[in-house]
């Protein structure tokens, strides 16, 4: 039986419904390519491309959450790809440094 329910799991659908939006909302060429690179290098998160259109993604770049993100997390920020994957290092770097739990947030 297929349909509905032969949906692949939760990273793998992801990455298909990323495709699909990027494809949806006109994404520049490479932010796909970008975005998996990015993921690539941090699979804790799930990075995403914005027009700046939307009140969580107001600035046309990068954003990313992680995937175990609380409820109220605001999604990292970078203007280029290489800028939110420097930024998600950082985010790392402070959770690491204050060994607290949950770490600080960068908007």
């Amino acid at each position: 039986m297929s349909g509905y329910f032969d949906l692949p799991p939760g990273r793998e659908l992801a990455a298909r419904n990323r495709r699909i939006i990027a494809d949806r909302a006109s994404w520049p060429e490479r932010a796909v390519k970008q975005c998996e690179m990015i993921e690539s290098y941090h699979p804790d998160w799930y990075p995403m491309w914005s027009a700046g259109d939307m009140p969580l993604r107001p600035e046309r770049g990068f954003y990313a959450l992680r995937w175990d993100y609380e409820r109220g997390e605001r999604p990292i920020y970078g203007a280029t790809a290489a800028e939110l994957a420097t930024r998600i290092d950082e985010w790392k770097q402070s959770a690491a440094a204050q060994s607290v739990w949950p770490p600080p947030r960068f908007s």
